[in-house]
């Protein structure tokens, strides 16, 4: 089983999020490169993002799905602790948070998945796990936010929300 290529992960994303409209998504691609492949896929209950990358010279490329839940939530350790205790809402990934700059809190629900994982004889399950983590963990995060927010405050992660996009890709980004 030899795992794909960073570009056919990147053209079979690509094929997938042209097709997200006919699935009721909105789908957008922010970042088509040689060293990254960012897309954005949201409905009305979620907001998520998609991201393939290479990450060594052997060829294994990392493939995140990141789901936004709330941003702008109050700094305070009784938000860390209900994070971090949410871990039973489903059996891959688990929540994610930042600081941001302006001291509040964005958080949702990720996964990191190695390229190893997919090939081409398993193409369509492979993906299809992935697009389903796409509609798991954005109802993750979006219930996790409907608990959080009337105790911590907050907005909720949503794609026609400007503020949004910009906590829900800090945390894809290192910790500044």
């Amino acid at each position: 089983m030899t795992m794909l290529s960073y570009s056919r992960i990147r053209e079979v994303l690509a094929s997938i999020l042209a097709d997200g409209h006919s699935h009721g998504y909105r789908t957008s691609v922010a970042i088509d490169s040689d060293d990254c492949w960012l897309s954005a896929w949201a409905t009305d209950d979620l907001y998520v993002l998609v991201q393939a990358a290479p990450s060594n010279a052997a060829g294994r490329t990392l493939i995140d799905v990141h789901a936004g839940g709330a941003y702008a939530a109050q700094r305070h350790g009784d938000l860390f602790e209900a994070l971090s205790t949410a871990t039973w809402r489903f059996d891959f990934g688990g929540p994610w948070a930042r600081v941001t700059p302006d001291g509040s809190v964005a958080y949702g629900w990720r996964t990191r998945l190695p390229s190893e994982i997919v090939c081409e004889a398993n193409l369509s399950e492979a993906f299809g796990f992935i697009l389903g983590m796409v509609d798991a963990f954005g109802h993750a995060a979006t219930t996790l936010a409907s608990e959080l927010i009337p105790r911590h405050g907050g907005q909720l992660c949503r794609d026609h929300d400007a503020g949004a996009w910009r906590a829900l890709l800090s945390g894809l980004l290192p910790p500044q």
